[in-house]
Parts: C-alpha cells; sequence; structure tokens
C-alpha cells in the first residue's frame, strides 16, 4: 500500500508542478522504478519532451574508463530508455558488409567466455579463469534467478507481474512436476534481493540450490540442456553454448530464433515440460545470428544520434 500511496502522491505532485511552472523538456537517467518512471510518463502524457539516458558502450582509454551515453527522446509508444531492440533485425540489413560484421560480433562475444568482461555492471567475471567453487550438480536444467529488486519492468512485457512471482511460481511448478532443475540466485544481487532468497530457501529446503559464486561456465559445461530466464543476459549465452534458453519476458534478442520466449503462462508450462522438443537453428545460422544480435547490441552506434561523455 505505502508503494501504490507513493505513486499517487508523485502523480499529483508533477501534475501540480506542470499546471504552475511551464516545462518545455525533461531529463531522467531512466524510465523504469517508481522515482523515475513516474515523472517520465506523467510529463508525456502531458506533451512534454521526454527525454532518458541509455548505457551504449564503455571505452577505455590510456587515461580513464568511461561510458558513452545515448540521449534517446520517449515517447507513449516507446517510454523505456532501453535502445530499440526490436528493429536490430531491420536495422542491420541496412549495413553494409554484413557478414564482416556478423563475425566481428560473434568474435567479441567469444571473448567473454574467455575471460575478457564486457559487461560492466557485474561485480563478478562468470567466465574468468579463476573458478573457486567446484559444480557438480546434476540437472537438466537451470534457473538463472533475477536481483528482485532490479527494473522487472525495463523492457515492453512479461508474463508475470514481477520476478517475486515468477520464481514462485517456477519453483512450484517444478516442485509439483518434478523437474530436475537448479536454482541459481543471481550474482549480483544487492543485499536485499539476498534476503528475500534465503526466505525462500526456507520456505522450500528441498529445492536445489546453487551457490551464486558457482560460474555460469561450470555450470554451462555440467551438461545441462536448458536454462531459464525471464530476459537475462544469459539467455544468449547458454544459445552460445548450444543450450536451449527458455524465457518469458520481453529482452534485447526476442527479435531472434535462438530464444524460446513464452507469451503466456501455458506457453511457458510448456516449454519447461517439454524443452527436449525445442530444437537450436543450424550452427551456422545459429552463430550468425548471435554475431548479429552481439553487433547491434553492444557494438552499433546508430548515426544522427547525439552521445556525449
Amino acid at each position: 500500500m505505502l508503494y501504490i500511496y507513493d505513486c499517487y502522491n508523485q502523480i499529483f505532485f508533477y501534475s501540480d508542478l506542470s499546471s504552475k511552472v511551464k516545462i518545455c523538456s525533461y531529463y531522467s537517467t531512466y524510465s523504469t522504478y517508481i522515482s523515475h518512471g513516474v515523472p517520465v510518463r506523467v510529463f508525456l502524457s502531458l506533451g512534454i519532451d521526454v527525454f532518458t539516458l541509455s548505457i551504449m558502450d564503455e571505452k577505455k582509454s590510456m587515461a580513464q574508463n568511461y561510458r558513452v551515453y545515448h540521449l534517446k527522446k520517449l515517447s507513449m509508444d516507446d517510454h523505456f530508455h532501453c535502445r530499440k531492440h526490436w528493429e536490430y533485425i531491420s536495422s542491420f540489413k541496412l549495413l553494409e558488409n554484413q557478414k564482416k560484421l556478423q563475425e566481428k560480433g560473434y568474435d567479441n562475444f567469444k571473448n567473454r567466455f574467455e575471460g575478457i568482461n564486457d559487461l560492466s555492471y557485474m561485480k563478478k567475471n562468470q567466465y574468468g579463469s579463476k573458478h573457486s567453487i567446484p559444480f557438480n550438480g546434476r540437472f537438466d536444467g537451470v534457473v538463472f534467478l533475477h536481483d528482485f529488486f532490479d527494473s522487472p519492468h525495463i523492457f515492453r512485457d512479461m508474463v508475470f507481474e514481477d520476478f517475486y512471482e515468477w520464481t514462485v511460481f517456477t519453483i512450484q511448478f517444478s516442485i509439483k512436476n518434478k523437474l530436475n532443475i537448479g536454482f541459481k540466485p543471481h550474482p549480483n544481487q544487492v543485499d536485499g534481493s539476498r534476503k528475500v532468497v534465503n526466505k525462500l530457501k526456507l520456505k522450500y529446503p528441498k529445492i536445489n540450490w546453487i551457490d551464486e559464486n558457482i560460474s555460469n561456465k561450470s555450470i554451462f559445461y555440467s551438461g545441462i540442456k536448458y536454462g531459464v530466464s525471464v530476459y537475462g543476459t544469459v539467455l544468449t549465452e547458454l544459445a552460445y553454448h548450444k543450450i536451449i534458453p527458455i524465457c518469458c519476458g520481453d529482452n534485447p534478442s526476442s527479435s531472434y530464433n535462438f530464444i524460446f520466449e513464452a507469451k503466456n503462462i501455458a506457453q511457458y508450462k510448456f516449454f519447461l515440460k517439454n524443452y527436449k522438443s525445442l530444437n537450436l537453428p543450424s550452427e551456422i545460422d545459429l552463430d550468425m545470428q548471435l554475431g548479429e544480435y552481439y553487433y547491434m547490441n553492444y557494438i552499433h552506434l546508430e548515426k544522427e544520434k547525439h552521445y556525449f561523455r
């Protein structure tokens, strides 16, 4: 109730503010979370120009590391601060030397699994050479949990209302159907999320809980056949390792056919129970799709955009 009360208070505040002060444009670092999302949507509904930042790339020089940002203008149809990943395929078709770009993207993606951390937000390198905790699990699949407080609605849609509802549903479904799967908490989660996980461990002690410090590399090489996430980057990493990726939310790789994105609960259940019937594209097609995805999501900088650092 407190969060609902907070939302309404902010709606009234920003609506009243715009009636008293002429606001030509509004700039925000995000469009998710209550503190960012509410004013963004209020001002958009009032016809005010709204801009937000999207992290586009991380640059490294001899002197410093810095990020390049993209200033994105939002609309009522696109009020997400993430890039327009649903246009990746159509945008890529307009580029020259497509095969070379796909190969460049694939080679860069490959470097991640050789220990080069290209995900600046990750505190722990999941593919580094040091793995202090051995993994001896023998699971058909692994559910890669999210940080429960990390912007569940950053993308366009998802089957469940939030990560907690998704996690509980998946746990209960796995128990009911005796699925041989493990659950791994997110290695980057905040303390509040870790407390939620600890409560779930107490409530569901018979679940196969995987230590969050065990690397994904160890899990991938353990012989799992599929992995599950709502929208995490682990989906493309699973596909790279020829492991079936199952998800239930819009994500940057949604336009490609190397993931299995459930559009409703019934389909999500089907994917979990029938993972053996799911097939990835041929190896060559898969590699080229992964390369194209990586290039568009991490390398390509759209022309005629304003960037600053």
